[in-house]
């Protein structure tokens, strides 16, 4: 494992550490109440989204073409996944709506009402990445983020 670890690109490097390390500590503040649980809410849809989005909108994507790297990732996104579903109904990760809130509206309705529904995003996103990746590999014979080496 410290191999494995050892020979990631220092971006990957950093990213892991930055989501992990980001992650424990929005876990710790949940487990002792040290944050309010609306700070905690805030921080964890902060995290569900910006954890994509750094893997997305950097070169760390283009590590993703890496079996080992892709598994990695794969690995955390499923840890989230599953921290997701087994803390879903709990009434201390429910978002708080204003009192406009209109819960009948269509648009609306689609919103969950947990702030940690959004951790599933990771694994959906490389799930998607995957699919598109092995179709374009099968169309052109290229990635689907060309790494021009």
């Amino acid at each position: 494992m410290t191999t494995l670890i050892s020979k990631l690109p220092f971006r990957q490097k950093f990213l892991l550490i930055v989501v992990l390390g980001f992650g424990f500590f929005i876990f710790f503040c949940s487990a002792t109440d040290a944050l309010s649980n609306d700070v905690i809410n805030t921080l964890i849809t902060g995290y569900s989204f910006g954890v994509p989005f750094l893997l997305l909108g950097f070169s760390t994507e283009i590590d993703l073409n890496s079996t080992k790297i892709f598994l990695i990732w794969v690995a955390t996104s499923i840890v989230l996944f599953a921290f997701s579903l087994m803390i879903n109904n709990s009434d201390k990760f429910l978002t708080h709506r204003g009192a406009d809130f209109d819960y009948s509206s269509s648009f609306n309705a689609a919103m969950s009402r947990h702030s940690t529904s959004g951790l599933k995003s990771l694994l959906y996103f490389l799930i998607v990445y995957w699919i598109l990746n092995q179709l374009t590999k099968k169309l052109t014979g290229y990635s689907l983020v060309n790494t021009f080496m």
